[in-house]
């Protein structure tokens, strides 16, 4: 597992930045600028995709968890939110990150750390 530790770090790392763009989304969405958070959002969807392709990497070394079901929850809530991007809808977006998104990402990410760090 240790030969893996460098990238478990930068995972870590990486899924602590995208919390921190998700409140800047958030944030961004109540001052009415939707289009403005497209490229923060389009990086936080790259971002996940880039964790999940690192965590393949090392899964099978991770003791038992469930963190696939844990990142099946998560792009159900990226789906849903693109959606509301694709038809302009601020409100929605607004919604879906803030009641799914954002509590979908912080379950991910404590199942995430709980399976690294055990």
């Amino acid at each position: 597992m240790n030969k893996y530790q460098e990238s478990m770090e930068q995972t870590l790392t990486l899924s602590d930045t995208c919390l921190e763009g998700i409140d800047h989304i958030k944030r961004r969405l109540s001052e009415g600028t939707l289009e403005s958070t497209v490229p923060l959002f389009s990086d936080l969807v790259e971002a996940f995709f880039q964790m999940e392709r690192s965590i393949s990497v090392f899964k099978e070394q991770l003791p038992p968890n469930h963190l696939a079901e844990r990142s099946d929850e998560l792009r159900e809530a990226i789906d849903h939110v693109v959606t509301s991007y694709e038809s302009s809808d601020s409100a929605k977006a607004k919604e879906l990150i803030h009641f799914n998104l954002y509590p979908c990402f912080k379950k991910w990410k404590r199942e995430l750390h709980d399976a690294l760090e055990a």
